[in-house]
């Protein structure tokens, strides 16, 4: 019992946890635990580039501390600092605003997905880096919303984005956490 409740207390605050690439989507056993707090469906990636491994695994299970409401942020780091995050939320984060580049990549599970490639010129001083992005993805009635973009999710970031080719595999290998 005790266990149970110091892992609310601690995801409630989205503490990161510490990991080690061991499958195909770098989880470890206790990211996998954490996740399946939620309740809900969890959205993976099943190819990692052999450069990449999970940095850090977030969870918010109380919607009175971020904005989406219950969700969590699955962060990967590649040689030369390249980032790339899966994000997932309950609703109300919104699009990003920018118009760009759009791929089209078949997912064997969600259908297609459109990755859209952003140019810092294109969109304003604020933005360092080109960086790829989804849309967010509904995973089933009463589940969670998800997304894939490179970089750490904020405009500044000054990590540069993984190549086309290795982005488009990823998001094609997206599927639910087994």
């Amino acid at each position: 019992m005790l266990h149970k409740f110091f892992f609310s207390c601690v995801f409630m605050f989205g503490v990161n946890l510490p990991s080690f690439a061991v499958n195909s989507h770098g989880l470890q056993k206790v990211h996998i635990q954490a996740l399946k707090v939620l309740g809900k469906p969890i959205a993976v990636p099943y190819y990692t580039p052999d450069t990449c491994k999970v940095d850090f695994v977030s969870i918010i299970d109380s919607v009175k501390i971020q904005l989406g409401g219950l969700g969590y942020k699955i962060q990967y780091v590649c040689k030369n600092a390249l980032i790339y995050q899966i994000e997932a939320t309950q609703g109300g984060i919104g699009d990003i605003p920018f118009e760009g580049l759009d791929f089209q990549v078949n997912n064997k599970q969600f259908g297609k997905i459109f990755v859209t490639y952003f140019q810092p010129s294109e969109n304003g001083p604020e933005m360092k880096q080109p960086f790829y992005s989804t849309g967010w993805f509904d995973m089933g009635k009463g589940s969670l919303f998800f997304t894939f973009h490179t970089g750490n999710g904020r405009l500044d970031s000054t990590s540069p984005p993984l190549s086309k080719a290795e982005v488009l595999k990823i998001v094609a290998s997206m599927g639910l956490l087994k």
